[in-house]
């Protein structure tokens, strides 16, 4: 094997490295946001309890998986800072709109009869609390983001 096979092995291995840290970082805010209340959903006996959970770690997951990917491609800490910051204002819109537009949506489409009994409306106090949540969640992104940078 020459040094030319060596390089581009080790560079696919850092890649999905990346890709996989990414995905991970997506699935694991899918857990705490929605996997706890979807098991307590499920010991309840409520209809579809974990499609919260998968609509995000579907969502979060490929934002995670391309947040990694780019931050390796780009390996640049102002560039690193952006992506992350960029994938944590979509894990906070997704965490903001779950309840109010993506869990309907998913409803509608696999239980038409339990989506005309489940509509949530957007009051001014999820509204107020929406900010807070995309801040948190953007900063802790950001944090975890700039720290995986030099892991891989």
């Amino acid at each position: 094997m020459n040094i030319d096979e060596r390089i581009r092995k080790n560079l696919a291995v850092k890649y999905r490295a990346a890709i996989l840290l990414g995905i991970l970082a997506g699935i694991t805010y899918s857990i705490v946001s929605w996997g706890i209340d979807g098991f307590r959903l499920s010991q309840a006996h409520a209809v579809l309890p974990y499609l919260p959970f998968a609509i995000g770690a579907i969502l979060c997951g490929l934002a995670g998986a391309l947040a990694g990917f780019l931050t390796y491609r780009f390996n640049h800490f102002f560039a690193s800072f952006l992506i992350w910051l960029v994938t944590g204002l979509w894990f906070g819109w997704v965490g903001n709109h779950m309840q109010v537009s993506l869990l309907p949506t998913g409803l509608r489409m696999l239980s038409p009869r339990v989506y005309a009994l489940a509509q949530y409306p957007l009051n001014e106090t999820i509204a107020a609390s929406q900010l807070l949540v995309t801040a948190a969640v953007t900063g802790l992104c950001v944090i975890g983001g700039l720290l995986a940078v030099n892991q891989i």
